[in-house]
């Protein structure tokens, strides 16, 4: 199950996975379905707080559940930004490639 609220609803303990700001909608995805498909493949307990100051550049994501499943959820999440970094990168190359042609 994933929860965006003020307060973490899942039973803890909670482990903390620190995310950058700018790609927690990512995580949550349209409508929560990257929350809901990440606890469904993972069974872990996945809680964003809503509560973070204005410019913070990360946030933690609070994950609960057995430690195979937090650290599988981890991973996942890792996955999800490290391929929008890699698109970025591309992008920034192939349109740099695109742009050098003669």
């Amino acid at each position: 199950m994933a929860n965006i609220a003020e307060k973490n609803p899942f039973p803890g303990p909670y482990t903390y996975h620190k995310v950058p700001n700018r790609h927690v909608g990512l995580i949550i995805g349209k409508g929560g379905e990257t929350l809901k498909a990440l606890h469904q493949k993972t069974n872990a307990f996945i809680y964003i707080p809503t509560n973070y100051k204005e410019g913070d550049e990360f946030r933690n994501i609070e994950l609960s559940g057995s430690a195979q499943a937090v650290e599988d959820c981890k991973k996942e999440i890792d996955i999800i930004i490290s391929n929008v970094k890699f698109k970025k990168i591309f992008i920034l190359f192939n349109f740099s490639f695109k742009k050098n042609r003669f």
